[in-house]
């Protein structure tokens, strides 16, 4: 999610390590970030950030290649929607509820996808086709989930958590996901094609 980072952690020294669900363990492969590239497009008046999108390069090291059972990419989902009630998954590190800590071990969240107009209504908020809602009567995304990935049951990326509400319960606000088919042409722009 762009709203996770700036320009400035490349030079202040910010890496980026793959392959570890337990954060609070050694382990992983970590990389030096060497640019990131933000939407340059505004957070919208009403909170919402249908834009909400970065990308992380990471320095190459011939060196330090995880193996493919341990860290693989991941394909973008490419449709140009996702149907009302499909079943979608999110994962992050975030907190479980509003007075919690945020876990050390990655967490999934299972949802379903909902009507945009609904969700609109929820959150009091206009959502266009650059952002997807999903949501669940006993569980939702809590801070620190954000830029966490929304994956869908062929394991394709489908959104990046943005937002969720003021409350970490299950009160039934949709996660507002950035929908990343909508800024598949930026992607491709931005790492100069390398992601078809």
């Amino acid at each position: 999610a762009a709203h996770c980072v700036d320009r400035s952690m490349v030079a202040s020294g910010h890496r980026i390590r793959l392959g570890q669900e337990d954060i609070s363990k050694p382990g992983g492969w970590t990389y030096d970030i060497v640019g990131i590239s933000i939407h340059p497009r505004p957070t919208s008046g009403n909170g919402l950030k249908p834009f909400d999108i970065a990308l992380i390069k990471i320095a190459s090291d011939p060196a330090n290649v995880p193996p493919p059972s341990q860290v693989r990419p991941i394909a973008i989902y490419r449709r140009p929607d996702i149907a009302f009630g499909d079943g979608v998954s999110a994962f992050g590190w975030g907190k479980t509820s509003n007075a919690g800590r945020t876990n050390a071990l990655l967490l999934r969240v299972p949802l379903t996808i909902q009507k945009r107009d609904d969700c609109s209504k929820r959150i009091a908020a206009t959502i266009d086709f650059r952002v997807v809602c999903a949501s669940s009567p006993v569980r939702k995304t809590c801070t620190n989930d954000s830029g966490g990935p929304l994956i869908n049951k062929s394991r394709e990326l489908v959104g990046i958590v943005s937002g969720g509400g003021r409350s970490c319960s299950p009160d039934g606000v949709p996660t507002v996901f950035t929908f990343v088919p909508s800024f598949f042409q930026w992607i491709k722009q931005e790492t100069g094609g390398a992601v078809r």
